[in-house]
């Protein structure tokens, strides 16, 4: 319920904890504080830094969904289905992957 306290607390560790910065875990649930907020645009930049550092995990897989998200928050219906189409492709039989599925048929 907090998420600019969260984002503290998570820029913190990842400072001062060695390797925190790279956990796939951290840096998604720091991207959620910025998504809690309604920042998508900054949640985005975020999510996709998961996928590029953890993409063969299913955080990875969730970080594509919440950027369909960001997209279709910010009125980029196509955008919001490019990346929910990327997970069904990439990680077709991930929990992600039925939440894309169900957010596609709207």
């Amino acid at each position: 319920g907090h998420p600019r306290v969260a984002r503290a607390v998570l820029e913190r560790a990842m400072r001062e904890v060695e390797g925190a910065g790279e956990k796939p875990e951290v840096l998604y649930r720091y991207a959620e504080t910025w998504f809690a907020e309604g920042l998508y645009e900054q949640a985005g930049l975020r999510y996709q830094n998961v996928v590029d550092k953890a993409g063969d995990s299913s955080w990875a897989a969730w970080a594509m969904v919440r950027q369909g998200e960001c997209f279709l928050h910010l009125g980029n219906v196509d955008g919001a289905r490019f990346f929910w189409e990327d997970v069904i492709r990439q990680y077709p039989d991930s929990e992600a992957s039925k939440l894309a599925e169900s957010l596609l048929k709207g």
